[in-house]
């Protein structure tokens, strides 16, 4: 005779000795443990790629600013200098800093350009003291752009790993709760054929 009670068993931690459990019971506690897992490792995911897409947006943000550097710029040549507030690392939006005009950023690079030429001239390197000023070479904020297009890309292939990663942990949550029901469907069937049986 059919007999759905399980004596003595432990699952995720609980302990069921004292007391029968009914096998539908066992699946369904089984896929809330499944279930919670699942969550805190989407949860997890998710944290993972909302920072991944966070850096993506910086990293967006910069080679837009720095473009815009370069555009509010009179520079033609690699050698030729601009300006860009807030530095290579951390650059601000042209006209947000001290020049509130391409006209003005422009007659400043000029002049800094002729002071370094005129260093230049007697054999003295002013590179670093334009660098704390916030002047750079065009030819090093195009190369600063092209590394942070590099690494733009970095982040969009892990970025495709990562939403990868998220799909297959979304059908895993989907599958324990597709069994949990199988098995339900199949326990009452059993159940209703065994009343059937016994009329």
């Amino acid at each position: 005779m059919y007999n759905s009670n399980v004596i003595s068993i432990s699952c995720g931690g609980l302990d069921f000795f004292d007391s029968a459990v009914d096998f539908s019971d066992l699946a369904f506690m089984n896929m809330i443990l499944c279930m919670q897992e699942s969550d805190y490792a989407l949860k997890a995911k998710m944290q993972e790629i909302r920072e991944v897409n966070r850096i993506k947006r910086d990293l967006t943000n910069k080679i837009g600013i720095l473009n815009e550097c370069l555009s509010w710029s009179g520079a033609k040549e690699g050698d030729d200098l601009v300006y860009v507030d807030g530095g290579l690392v951390n650059p601000k939006k042209p006209g947000e800093g001290i020049y509130k005009t391409s006209e003005e950023q422009r007659k400043h690079e000029k002049t800094q350009q002729a002071a370094r030429d005129a260093y230049a001239v007697v054999g003295l390197d002013m590179e670093k003291e334009l660098n704390e000023c916030c002047l750079y070479r065009k030819s090093q904020v195009e190369s600063r752009i092209e590394e942070l297009r590099a690494k733009l890309e970095e982040y969009n292939s892990s970025s495709s790993v990562m939403m990868i990663d998220l799909q297959r942990l979304m059908n895993k949550r989907n599958e324990a709760v597709q069994m949990t029901s199988n098995i339900e469907a199949k326990c009452h069937q059993t159940a209703m054929s065994v009343i059937a049986n016994l009329k």
